[in-house]
């Protein structure tokens, strides 16, 4: 078994990571991704048991008083509110993801050869989304 010489340990040993292709532009909306996603989640948790508390309230309703009735529908209200922002929370991960997807994927394909990359979120009445485009 013969082994052949390595010449130099700089030819041997590559110092430039796999990781180090990735635009920035990329990482930072990923990083908002996830962070979204868990904030998402952790709403999504807190409104569930808001709701199952509520929902574990309702057969006392008929026998408790005012106030009780006012409690069952302040916490029905806050189980309501804490899903509004879980969801608009997953639309913000989704646009962060949308995002850093678009921008690698400019860059992959040949984006040295584009002028002017547009990628930007768009909040409307209607929704939400990623506008992305670029100027020859």
């Amino acid at each position: 078994m013969s082994s052949k010489p390595v010449e130099s340990v700089d030819a041997a040993v590559s110092t430039e990571s796999p990781w180090a292709t990735i635009p920035l532009a990329t990482w930072i909306s990923g990083g908002v991704a996830v962070a979204a996603l868990a904030s998402a989640i952790g709403t999504q948790v807190v409104a569930g048991g808001k709701s199952d508390e509520a929902s574990a309230m309702a057969p006392q309703l008929a026998e408790e008083d005012d106030a009780f009735y006012y409690d069952w529908v302040e916490l029905g209200d806050e189980a309501k509110s804490y899903q509004m922002a879980a969801n608009v929370t997953f639309g913000i991960a989704a646009a962060a993801f949308a995002t850093g997807l678009t921008y690698y994927l400019v860059e992959a394909l040949g984006a040295s050869e584009v002028e002017t990359p547009i990628i930007a979120p768009v909040v409307t009445d209607g929704g939400f989304g990623v506008l992305a485009g670029w100027r020859l």
